[in-house]
C-alpha cells in the first residue's frame, strides 16, 4: 500500500479541523511556512487518529486504543514530519474522564507496538485537555511501519480510551 499524499497546502487546511491553541497553531504555521520555502511545497499525507478501539471510523481516523496499536499505512517507509495529540474531556466534545491517568502517546517504527525500543517518538499527555506537539523540519524516517499507540505508563500498558489523545500525524514520502 502506497502513501495518500495530496497538496500540502490541503494537510495544512485539514489542521484547522482540529481546535488548535494559539501556540500550536503557530508552530504549525512556521512548518507550512517553512515546508512552502525549503521543500518546494512537496506532498505530505495526514493521518487521523482517534482514543478508541475502532479500526477506522466515518473520518478514517483509526483507534489507538486497539492490543496491537493502529497502522494506517501497512508497511510503508514514511518521514514523520509532525505529531499532534490532544486529550479532550466530555465537557469539550472528547471522552476524557478527568480521572487523574497520564497516557504515553507513542509512534512506533514497526508493524505493532509490541517493542518499546521501536518507538523513537513518545509524548505524555497529563490527564484531560493536555496537547502536544512534535515537529521535524528534516524529518524522522519509519522504515519498517508506522504504528501509532496510546500507553498509561512506560511499561507500555494500553491505555484506556478515556486517557488517550485525538490527534494527526503528518509524513511524506
Amino acid at each position: 500500500m502506497a502513501l495518500t499524499l495530496e497538496a500540502a497546502n490541503l494537510v495544512r487546511q485539514k489542521t484547522f479541523a482540529y481546535q488548535l491553541d494559539p501556540m500550536t497553531r503557530k508552530a504549525l504555521n512556521g512548518f507550512f511556512a517553512y515546508w512552502a520555502q525549503s521543500k518546494q511545497n512537496a506532498d505530505l499525507q495526514l493521518i487521523r487518529y482517534a482514543n478508541n478501539t475502532t479500526v477506522s471510523d466515518s473520518l478514517g481516523s483509526g483507534g489507538i486504543c486497539q492490543d496491537t496499536g493502529f497502522s494506517p499505512i501497512a508497511g510503508v517507509t514514511s518521514t514523520v514530519y509532525a505529531f499532534y495529540g490532544r486529550n479532550v474531556n466530555a465537557a469539550t466534545g472528547g471522552s476524557g474522564t478527568g480521572d487523574g491517568t497520564d497516557s504515553y502517546i507513542r509512534l512506533f517504527n514497526a508493524t505493532t507496538n509490541a517493542t518499546l525500543a521501536s518507538a523513537p517518538i513518545t509524548c505524555m499527555i497529563d490527564d484531560d485537555d493536555d496537547t502536544f506537539l512534535y515537529l521535524n523540519r528534516k524529518g524522522l524516517i519509519f522504515g519498517t511501519d508506522l504504528t501509532i499507540s496510546a500507553d498509561t505508563g512506560t511499561a507500555g500498558t494500553e491505555s484506556a480510551i478515556s486517557n488517550a489523545a485525538a490527534g494527526f500525524v503528518i509524513v511524506g514520502a
